[in-house]
């Protein structure tokens, strides 16, 4: 080394740009949350950059990227769809942007898009180069709209316990793309399934059959951590959860428990909302705040309507009187609208009142209504 060199090695202007520029790339990929990836049908070689080996769950070079390799992480509800996109491109066909979700090694499950970017054919390969990004929260903020949407087209539409929970159970679920739910109401010191709705599935119906008399502790299971945590839950991972209840639906029916959601009112929990579904939910966090929002809207709902949540004493004939009363009629008016007899108005009222322990037509009717048993 002659004198005055510097000990270090110089790098040229030329190179330090190249190495600043990759830097940079890098930074905006993982920021981003996408990633760069090379296809040679031929060959069935793949190049990834480093964030693409992050978004399907490994370190960058952790493993020698082949398809075979990907298709490891997709989702199994998606491999089947991913495989055939596969095999037809290297058939000849076009490649076109494909979804799927991928089950990293933590359990947890993410939504990419891939999109093909640029397409060389030569003679003896093709080459096809492309992003694939991580669109899971954006996925998670459509789901967080729709679902506040469909808690407020329910609660304007209710009328009457379980037609109006029925809808909410539906419309909730559709939003988010589950595929049943049911209305867990505590009764005592346990949790039941008092309402319950799903698509018209073998899974679901045999779901139903186990949820259905259900008497659960207030402690198990995802209504019970729903529950005391007064917060919209998930399960740790995907799959079926560890508690009795998942167990017992999932050996049963194929189905488990997928998000709880509590409604809450001046900090009680009135009831529980369970969703269940064949496959993993992603539980974001701005799905999270919207699921919280829904369950306060819907716990100052229900606070309104407390007595509707008890198990029903009184007959749908009991409340047809009851709100015939709060209307203003007079009994004999009463009589000629529903066509019954003086002494069979007069045996509805009187039991009427030994079920809402009330003595009188007037306190019946307040009751009534502060319990939200009738409009």
């Amino acid at each position: 080394m002659s004198r005055g060199s510097s000990p270090y090695l110089k790098i040229s202007p030329v190179f330090r740009t190249a190495l600043q520029g990759r830097a940079l790339w890098e930074t905006a990929e993982q920021l981003g949350q996408i990633g760069a990836w090379e296809w040679n049908t031929r060959a069935e070689r793949l190049v990834w950059s480093d964030n693409t080996f992050r978004l399907f769950g490994y370190e960058p070079g952790e493993v020698e990227p082949t398809p075979e390799r990907a298709f490891e992480r997709i989702h199994p509800a998606d491999l089947e769809r991913v495989r055939n996109e596969h095999g037809s491109v290297q058939d000849g066909k076009a490649p076109s942007p494909l979804e799927y979700r991928v089950v990293r090694p933590d359990g947890a499950v993410r939504r990419l898009h891939a999109t093909p970017v640029v397409e060389e054919r030569e003679p003896r390969h093709r080459r096809i180069v492309g992003f694939v990004r991580d669109i899971t929260e954006q996925h998670c903020a459509e789901h967080a709209v729709a679902a506040q949407r469909a808690v407020s087209s329910a609660l304007a539409t209710w009328d009457s316990f379980r037609p109006g929970a029925e809808r909410l159970l539906r419309e909730l679920a559709e939003a988010l793309g589950l595929e049943a739910g049911a209305m867990w109401v505590p009764d005592g010191h346990v949790l039941t399934a008092r309402v319950f709705w799903s698509v018209a599935t073998a899974e679901a119906q045999t779901l139903e059959r186990v949820l259905s008399g259900l008497r659960v502790p207030m402690v198990v299971g995802l209504p019970g951590r729903a529950w005391h945590s007064k917060h919209p839950v998930a399960p740790a991972g995907p799959g079926p959860g560890e508690s009795f209840l998942e167990r017992r639906a999932n050996g049963t029916g194929g189905m488990y428990a997928a998000l709880a959601l509590p409604a809450v009112h001046d900090d009680e929990v009135l009831a529980v909302v369970v969703l269940y579904s064949s496959e993993p939910f992603t539980l974001g966090e701005r799905l999270m705040d919207a699921l919280t929002d829904a369950g306060l809207q819907l716990g100052a709902f229900l606070g309104r309507r407390r007595g509707i949540l008890r198990p029903q004493t009184l007959t749908s004939r009991e409340l047809e009187v009851l709100r015939l009363a709060a209307e203003g009629l007079a009994r004999h008016e009463i009589q000629a609208r529903l066509l019954l007899s003086r002494s069979t108005v007069k045996t509805h009222f009187e039991h009427i009142y030994a079920k809402l322990g009330v003595s009188s037509r007037v306190a019946a009717v307040a009751t009534a209504l502060r319990e939200g048993l009738i409009e």
